[in-house]
């Protein structure tokens, strides 16, 4: 024994010095059953395994701190539960070796179960006092020093109590953060995770994020089982790439405050990509608008373009063909210059090196020239021929389209207009057309322009897209 362990020889029946069986103090008893032992000094146990057992409901007390200080492990190895009342106070785990300590609780159950941490909140300790709607359930808080430095709190988990309801029991809980609080004006512990139980059986409510201008990233995929992403503002989809649309159905719908009556829809066809835009108004006036700061191209790959009446109303364009009817080339001289008088050869020559028009052919390869020549001041007996050339310098698009326009029997003046239809174009190609003329014999004059009052009328080259070739409908004979 330690020397500061006396024992006077006056022992009585309730402190017995035991012997072991070759005659060696072995150990001290103290007290009977019932009763306890005081030390006013250390207790240093040195016995081969260092255990202190202590009986069932024994109480270990001590006027103030109580230390247990170890070379090695302490282990408390109970049958039952193992309480620790701090009575108000803290329980810390401290530790000066980095990475260190560690909080663990294991089982070494071989079920696929495993240990709990439990938060228990009993409001006057006897487990009978109804719990109030708000209870905190308990904090993990984690705390640390600035470089004041002053103790702050930089994040925490909560949970409550929100719905305490006998049945309709709710909870929630929320991750927390400390963010800045400048001019002390933010409450520093800001939540960015909050999730909540619901009265809907089996739902929950979760935010995300704290302010309307924080940033929430997510590195992976978005899966969403419900309906409807919902926004107090503006919503943008800013994509480095591409930004993709996939409805099952192949339906998107856009709606105006929720109105499922006055909408516009666009629909994709699975396996052809064809696509329908639709506006659908109860009131019959969805109208459609396209409204471009700048350009507007309608490109079809297969070149037709159809123009159809209301629902079932067939195509009244002649079969691919609404752009018929376009003009694809204009040339107007003598608008507004001076008058241009000339005297018409025996041989087809361009009137002008700018009397010509150029177009690129429509889908159709078909296309109406026009031409309004100007006035015709001809002697009698002649006769005036027009023809197309495709070359400044006059090359006929072939005799077909060089025709005779006017015949006059006495001395005549007349504005001289006419008219050819070319097919056999290559769409898509750029073409160029001269006016040409001549007369059987001399003496004629064409005359266009002028500026003032009572003047000639202008020289006017125009072409005009005609429609495909279609039975009954676009005939080129």
């Amino acid at each position: 024994m330690k020397q500061s362990l006396k024992i006077d020889k006056n022992l009585d029946k309730h402190l017995k010095i035991l012997k072991s069986e070759d005659g060696e103090l072995s150990s001290l008893e103290v007290a009977t059953e019932g009763n306890g032992a005081r030390i006013s000094g250390d207790l240093d146990v040195t016995g081969y395994t260092d255990n202190i057992k202590i009986r069932s409901n024994s109480i270990i007390k001590a006027d103030g701190n109580v230390t247990l200080d170890s070379g090695g492990d302490i282990t408390l190895d109970s049958a039952g539960d193992l309480t620790i009342n701090v009575a108000g106070g803290q329980m810390t785990v401290t530790d000066n070796t980095a990475l260190d300590p560690d909080l663990i609780i294991k089982s070494n159950d071989g079920s696929s179960s495993a240990g709990n941490l439990v938060f228990l909140k009993d409001r006057d300790g006897s487990g009978t006092t109804a719990g109030q709607d708000g209870d905190s359930l308990g904090f993990i808080r984690f705390k640390g020093y600035n470089d004041y430095p002053e103790q702050h709190i930089f994040a925490q988990l909560k949970s409550n109590m929100t719905d305490v309801t006998n049945s309709t029991e709710a909870g929630s809980l929320s991750i927390a953060v400390r963010t800045k609080d400048s001019g002390f004006t933010g409450s520093d512990l800001e939540t960015g995770l909050l999730i909540e139980g619901s009265d809907t059986n089996d739902q929950l409510n979760v935010t995300i994020a704290n302010g309307a201008a924080s940033l929430t990233t997510i590195a992976g995929n978005v899966d969403i089982d419900g309906d409807t992403i919902t926004t107090a503002g503006n919503i943008t989809l800013d994509s480095a790439g591409d930004i993709t649309l996939d409805a099952g159905t192949g339906v998107f719908k856009f709606l105006d405050a929720g109105d499922p009556d006055d909408y516009a829809s666009l629909t994709v066809v699975g396996g052809t990509g064809a696509t329908t835009l639709e506006t659908v108004s109860a009131a019959a006036d969805g109208h459609l608008s396209l409204v471009s700061d700048g350009d507007i191209v309608l490109n079809a790959g297969t070149g037709k373009y159809i123009m159809k009446g209301p629902g079932t109303v067939p195509e009244f364009s002649v079969a691919n063909s609404a752009y018929a009817g376009m003009i694809l080339g204009y040339r107007c001289l003598g608008h507004d210059s001076g008058r241009v008088g000339y005297t018409i050869t025996t041989g087809f020559v361009t009137l002008h090196a700018d009397a010509t028009v150029r177009f690129i052919a429509p889908p159709s390869g078909v296309v109406e020239v026009h031409v309004q020549a100007g006035s015709l001041s001809a002697a009698a007996g002649r006769y005036i021929y027009l023809g197309l050339s495709d070359n400044a310098t006059y090359n006929t698009l072939g005799a077909v389209h060089e025709e005779v326009v006017w015949r006059n029997t006495d001395a005549d003046s007349q504005v001289i207009r006419n008219t050819w239809v070319i097919s056999g174009l290559t769409a898509g190609d750029t073409y160029n057309y001269w006016f040409g003329i001549k007369s059987n014999s001399v003496g004629s004059t064409l005359n266009y322009g002028g500026t003032g009052s009572g003047h000639y009328s202008p020289f006017i080259m125009k072409v005009t897209a005609l429609p495909a070739a279609t039975a009954d409908f676009a005939v080129y004979g």
